[in-house]
C-alpha cells in the first residue's frame, strides 16, 4: 500500500465517531430500508390483560370472522356461516384455543403464540410450516357475542 491511500485510509478511520455518543451505524435490508424492529411475542399475563375480554376480528380464506374471547374462559365467534363457541386457556406464553366443532374429531388444543402492536395481533404456533395470522383487536364485545 503505498502511503498517500494509507494515510486516507487513517484519517477516515480517525474521523468515525466512537465511543458511547457515537451514532450506531444503520442498518439496511437490500432496498435500502431500515429492518423493522421484531416484536416481541406477549407473556402470558400480558395475553390477559390485553386479549382477554376483547373481540379479535379476522379474515381467513373463505370468511370473516369475529371472536370474543371472555373472561370466563369461552369463545364466543360469528362467522358467514352462524354461530360457534369454544374454550380458551392460557398455556405459558401461548394462548390456547378450542372449539366446540372439534370435540368430534379429537383435535389437541390450537396454542399460539401472540404480538399486538397497535391492534393489529399476530398469532403463530412458530412451526417452519406455519405462516403467521394477522387480526384486529377490537376493544369489548361490540357485536355482543
Amino acid at each position: 500500500m503505498n502511503k498517500a491511500l494509507a494515510l486516507l485510509v487513517l484519517a477516515f478511520i480517525a474521523a468515525a465517531p466512537v465511543g458511547p455518543g457515537a451514532a450506531p451505524l444503520e442498518r439496511k435490508d437490500a432496498t435500502g430500508a431500515r429492518p423493522a424492529k421484531p416484536v416481541a411475542a406477549l407473556k402470558g399475563a400480558a395475553i390477559q390483560a390485553q386479549i382477554v375480554g376483547n373481540t379479535i376480528s379476522g379474515t381467513t380464506s373463505d370468511k370473516t370472522y369475529f371472536e370474543y374471547v371472555a373472561p370466563d374462559g369461552t369463545i364466543r365467534g360469528s362467522d358467514n356461516s352462524g354461530f360457534y363457541s369454544g374454550v380458551w386457556q392460557i398455556q405459558g406464553d401461548q394462548l390456547c384455543l378450542h372449539y366446540d366443532e372439534d370435540d368430534g374429531d379429537n383435535k389437541p388444543w390450537d396454542c399460539r403464540w401472540i404480538t399486538l402492536v397497535d391492534d393489529t395481533i399476530s398469532w403463530s404456533s412458530g412451526a417452519d410450516d406455519d405462516k403467521d395470522a394477522e387480526a384486529k383487536l377490537i376493544a369489548g364485545n361490540p357485536l355482543g357475542l
